[in-house]
């Protein structure tokens, strides 16, 4: 049912439909079905065999972090990641030292997927950075799929971020972003920024956005990226925005897997606690973004069109 209602929603996007009465009546119905009936599904169907395939060539780590008030739910998240047609090799959740007591402070239905392949690992609190940060830093090699916490994924992401990449080699590739827009050399606040724009090829412009999934191949970032005091002190709450930066000092451009892609259905017991809130709503997009491009004297001439 995910996959069909999917499909339907992205017909209507490439259709022009999108944010129409018909779009958006679709989407919260389709929204509050999957929320009752997959959980449950999930429970019902569960699945015996292992998720990903440590033997595959596709050299993908899928990897992503929670934090307590998440931590319920995220196992819904989880199973979607399991179930895709394209195995990854590992599946790796982070999670700070500072916020769980171990494994056993940990819901049932999380422990049960490592069975199945998941992997869980515990390490400083970098807050929404920890879904990259140690896994790159532990497999540089390795092409990283960073995923959010509260999503319904479709059966088909890996597959088509990987299908994206080989077509874009060495480009990042994302389901979701926004088109940075820079005027007289400035750019614009976040909240311009465009979900779509006229030239669909990569371009340093296209700024990921995790809650879609986005494939960064190896050497796509600055080996800056791992600089954590500077992490820290400049956008510890704007993961994207700092991954995003490191991908220009290694210039390196970004490209969607269709420029009518639509947001995934969130789960709904997730949405109490959105950073989303104050990052936009409070301009804390904008000041972090300013913090990054002061630090790493970023020219934006160089790689955005005014």
């Amino acid at each position: 049912m995910l996959e069909i209602i999917y499909k339907f929603l992205f017909f209507l996007s490439k259709k022009g439909k999108k944010n129409t009465f018909l779009f958006n009546t679709f989407r919260k119905v389709a929204k509050l079905l999957i929320n009752i009936i997959y959980p449950a599904y999930f429970k019902v169907f569960e699945k015996k065999e292992v998720g990903i395939d440590i033997g595959s060539n596709q050299d993908v780590i899928v990897t992503l972090t929670s934090f307590p008030g998440r931590i319920k739910y995220i196992w819904i998240c989880i199973e979607t990641l399991l179930r895709q047609d394209t195995k990854p090799n590992k599946i790796i959740l982070w999670l700070a030292e500072s916020q769980f007591n171990g494994l056993d402070d940990l819901p049932p239905e999380l422990l049960k997927l490592q069975k199945r392949g998941l992997t869980i690992r515990f390490c400083e609190d970098l807050r929404s950075h920890k879904k990259y940060y140690y896994t790159m830093k532990e497999f540089p090699n390795s092409n990283i799929v960073i995923v959010d916490d509260d999503m319904f994924y479709p059966k088909d992401l890996i597959t088509k971020l990987l299908e994206t990449s080989i077509k874009y080699p060495g480009t990042i590739c994302c389901t979701r972003g926004h088109h940075i827009q820079n005027k007289d050399d400035i750019i614009l606040p976040y909240s311009k920024w465009l979900g779509k724009s006229g030239d669909d090829s990569p371009s340093y412009e296209l700024c990921p956005t995790g809650c879609g999934g986005v494939l960064y191949p190896p050497n796509s970032l600055n080996e800056k990226v791992f600089e954590k005091d500077d992490i820290k002190k400049l956008c510890i709450n704007a993961d994207d925005l700092w991954l995003k930066i490191m991908s220009l000092l290694n210039n390196t451009k970004a490209v969607k897997t269709d420029p009518d892609m639509i947001g995934f259905i969130d789960i709904m017991q997730t949405q109490k606690v959105k950073l989303t809130k104050s990052n936009v709503g409070e301009n804390m997009n904008d000041i972090q973004l300013e913090n990054i491009l002061r630090k790493y004297k970023i020219n934006t001439r160089e790689y955005f069109r005014s």
